[in-house]
């Protein structure tokens, strides 16, 4: 099935939010907009945008990757560690769904008791 614009949207949004983490990770302490600026002969303005996930394109990824190549792993995630999530994700939807249907079990148990504690207070 193919991905809906907004999934796109998503996917493009969560790209840029983790390569701007790298670089707030990478780049710790003060002047951090002049050091990325310089590093990757862009201005501190830009950088300061890059570092809050915005104004970033493919090519601006490639030159990134090409000076840090662990960059590539924190924003693109490793096939293989993307399948462990997804099991992970997997296990807590059923989770989820069996505590789904308790809450349903035990909301009805209490109305249960609702009724009959109104029922005893009427007969009294």
């Amino acid at each position: 099935m193919a991905a809906s614009g907004s999934d796109n949207g998503d996917l493009v949004r969560g790209i840029a939010r983790r390569a701007g983490a790298w670089l707030e990770i990478n780049y710790a302490g003060g002047s951090k907009d002049k050091r990325i600026a310089r590093d990757l002969a862009i201005s501190p303005g830009m950088a300061k945008q890059l570092r809050g996930g915005r104004g970033w394109t493919v090519a601006r990824l490639d030159q990134v990757i090409g000076l840090w190549p662990a960059f590539r792993d924190f924003v693109f995630p490793p096939p293989d560690r993307l399948d462990q999530l997804a099991a992970r994700f997997e296990l807590l939807a059923d989770e989820l769904a069996a505590l789904r249907v308790e809450l349903r079990d035990d909301i009805r148990a209490m109305r249960e008791d609702i009724s009959g504690l109104r029922g005893d207070l009427q007969t009294r």
